[in-house]
């Protein structure tokens, strides 16, 4: 067994037989993995692949049908577009999940659209090209995601646990989880409770059936994160007011940084510099409340990026567009928003998004 709490609690909730089932059930999945590499390669902090947790978990729930056949269609037709390669599926993190999910949405929306064609990958550099109405253009996916993989993570281990958790954060306000080594030290403090036998949960059980929650300790080193047990019949009251909105407690500021940092993070890597003209394609990966807030931010700024992110990008990026997009669904081009371009004849601008007028100097 694991020396870390949550890495015992991953270890007895993956169901070998269902990823078993799951691999020759899904062969587009299935032939770029073998179970000897999805039992060995856990990487920390989560210590589990990404395939393997999700496979084995959604096999159990019934959810396989949504989420798995969804990316095996995504993985058959990615395989399709020209410059194919298996390892872009090979990152075994937790959280590279996302981004993994989103390059292949991004190529499968591409390769949908009337006026593109041509779609290929790129071992280096962008992540994709195609020729939009004849033009070249090369396009780079970006999943910003801040403390959510860990968020995600600590509620699929409380599922495990029981349907009735809740986690819980103050909207529109910041929060965060550690990383590194921090976050693994911080899992296993939240997590080693629980490895009582059933004692702790059944402490919180029988205290939320009095008051109708239970509260959880939550380790140092989070910011505005609540943990506690529900109970189906008694009602715990509501929260205090948490209503969201631009600048309700972060609002505004929250959804300009995140832009920024996204075209920061992005802008000097895989050559995108010397490679235009080019589009930056961002999923925000984002609860909620930080979604609303961003479509209200962005509605403030008439769907143009800010100022200050325009500046950021110029010389690196030509056009950037924002994305709220689930793990469930297909991508539509048309969904994305905040579209922004540099270069007054950039041929995506048509199919993204809403089309802004080419930014002035």
């Amino acid at each position: 067994m694991g020396d870390y709490a949550h890495q015992r609690l991953v270890e007895r909730n993956i169901d070998w037989c269902r990823v078993k089932d799951g691999l020759l059930k899904y062969p587009c999945i299935g032939k770029h993995f073998c179970l000897k590499e999805l039992k060995s390669n856990t990487p920390r902090p989560y210590f589990c692949h990404w395939l393997s947790w999700r496979m084995s978990n959604w096999m159990r729930s019934g959810r396989d049908h949504c989420y798995l056949r969804l990316l095996e269609g995504l993985v058959a037709k990615g395989e399709k577009l020209g410059g194919w390669d298996g390892q872009r599926l090979k990152d075994p993190s937790y959280k590279s999940y996302w981004s993994i999910l989103w390059e292949l949405q991004v190529a499968d929306a591409l390769d949908r659209h009337p006026q593109i064609d041509d779609v290929q990958w790129l071992r280096e550099g962008p992540d994709l090209r195609a020729c939009v109405d004849g033009k070249e253009c090369y396009v780079e996916c970006y999943v910003y995601m801040k403390s959510c993989a860990a968020l995600e993570y600590i509620k699929d281990l409380l599922r495990c646990l029981s349907p009735h958790f809740e986690v819980w954060h103050r909207i529109s306000a910041p929060m965060g989880l550690p990383t590194g080594e921090d976050l693994v030290a911080f899992l296993d403090k939240l997590f080693e409770p629980f490895l009582d036998g059933g004692k702790f949960l059944a402490e919180l059980k029988a205290e939320a059936k009095c008051s109708g929650r239970a509260d959880v300790c939550v380790p140092d080193g989070a910011c505005n994160l609540r943990i506690y047990l529900s109970d189906p019949v008694t009602l715990a009251p509501p929260d205090p007011n948490n209503a969201h909105g631009m600048g309700a407690f972060f609002g505004e500021g929250f959804v300009v940084d995140a832009i920024q940092k996204a075209i920061q993070n992005k802008k000097d890597k895989n050559a995108l510099r010397s490679h235009h003209p080019n589009v930056l394609l961002v999923n925000c990966l984002l609860p909620v409340d930080y979604v609303a807030d961003l479509d209200q931010t962005l509605a403030f700024y008439n769907g143009r990026l800010p100022d200050c992110a325009v500046k950021q990008a110029r010389g690196a990026l030509d056009a950037a567009c924002f994305f709220a997009h689930g793990v469930d669904r297909r991508l539509c081009l048309r969904s994305g928003d905040a579209l922004w371009s540099d270069r007054s004849c950039h041929p995506i601008v048509g199919v993204l998004g809403r089309a802004d007028p080419p930014a002035g100097d």
